[in-house]
C-alpha cells in the first residue's frame, strides 16, 4: 500500500528588513545553535544561516500539526522508559548548545524536547503511519506554542498565541488562516488510527514502559488504559504499534516491523 504525506502548509512570514521586525518580547540577546551570540543591532555572521534560531529565520516553521486524538498518549515520553528518553533527549540538547531552537534563548536547565511528526495517510483504509521526523529542543514558553489547546486550559492561551504570531511575524488575519489549516488537518487526522514509525531514533532497541501491555488479540499492538481526555471513545484504552525499531517489553524483545513508509522511500530512491 502507498502512503501520502502532505507537509504542513505554513502561511508565509513577512521578510526581515531589520532588527525592528524582530519582536521585543524575544529580548536583545540571541544565541545561535552553535554557541555564538548575537546582540540586537549587530550584523549576523555570514555563515549563520544553518544555525539561526527560528526567530531570526526568514521562514520559521514552528507548531505544525496537532496530535490526533487517536494518537494521544503515545509520544516517546509516554511510551519509552526514562532511561531511553534521556538517551534520546540529552544529546540533542547538547547538539544545539543548550539553546531553544525557536527563540534563541540559552538555558542550562529546563529545556524541553518536542517530537515533530509526519502524518502519512494510506491510499485506502484508516490505518495511518505517524512518522517521527525530528525532535526540537525548546524553552518552556516556545514549547507551549506546540500545545495550544493545553495552553488554553492552563490559562495562557492568548499569551502563547501572541508568541507564535510574533515569532512568525504574522498579523491577525494570517494567524487565523494558520488556525483554520491546523483544525482542518486535525479533524481529518482524527479519523485514522496510527502506528509509530520510529526509524530515526538513534537507539538500537527501544524499551517500553511497563504500563503498556500487548494486545491480547492483535500481534504487535500495544495498549494501556488511557490517561488522556478525548480517548474514552475507544473504551478507555490507548493503542499503538511500533515500526522501524525492535523493542523490549517486560524483558521480552520483539523484532522490528518494517515501516511501509520507509520501504516506499527506499523504492522511490
Amino acid at each position: 500500500m502507498r502512503y501520502r504525506h502532505i507537509p504542513f502548509p505554513f502561511p508565509p512570514s513577512p521578510p526581515i528588513r531589520g532588527w525592528g521586525d524582530i519582536h521585543a518580547m524575544f529580548g536583545n540577546t540571541f544565541h545561535l545553535l552553535d554557541g555564538r551570540v548575537v546582540h540586537r543591532g549587530e550584523a549576523l555572521p555570514k555563515d549563520a544561516g544553518p544555525v539561526l534560531p527560528g526567530v531570526l529565520r526568514r521562514s520559521p516553521a514552528f507548531c505544525g500539526d496537532l496530535i490526533p486524538v487517536s494518537a494521544h498518549g503515545s509520544s516517546l515520553y509516554n511510551l519509552l522508559t526514562d532511561q531511553d528518553w534521556s538517551a534520546i533527549r540529552k544529546p540533542r540538547i547538547e547538539a544545539v548548545n543548550q539553546v531553544c531552537q525557536a527563540c534563541g534563548r540559552h538555558q542550562r536547565r529546563y529545556l524541553q524536547a518536542h517530537e515533530l511528526w509526519e502524518y502519512h495517510l494510506p491510499e485506502y483504509g484508516n490505518q495511518g503511519i505517524q512518522r517521527l521526523g525530528e525532535i526540537a529542543i525548546l524553552c518552556k514558553d516556545c514549547h507551549a506554542m506546540f500545545h495550544l489547546a493545553l495552553a488554553d486550559l492552563q490559562g495562557h492561551g492568548d499569551e502563547t498565541m501572541q508568541r507564535l504570531m510574533a515569532l512568525h511575524r504574522w498579523d491577525t488575519a494570517t494567524a487565523e488562516q494558520f488556525l483554520g489549516i491546523l483544525h482542518e488537518r486535525r479533524d481529518r487526522h482524527n479519523t485514522f488510527a496510527w502506528s509509530l514509525d520510529l526509524g530515526i531514533v538513534d537507539l538500537d532497541v527501544l524499551h517500553i514502559q511497563p504500563k503498556w501491555q500487548l494486545h491480547p488479540e492483535l500481534p504487535g499492538v500495544l495498549q494501556r488504559p488511557s490517561e488522556h481526555w478525548g480517548c474514552s471513545r475507544q473504551g478507555g484504552m490507548q493503542y499503538t504499534a511500533i515500526l522501524g525499531k525492535p523493542w523490549v517489553l517486560s524483558g521480552v524483545e520483539y523484532p522490528m516491523i518494517a515501516s511501509p513508509v520507509a520501504e516506499s522511500a527506499r523504492c522511490a530512491a
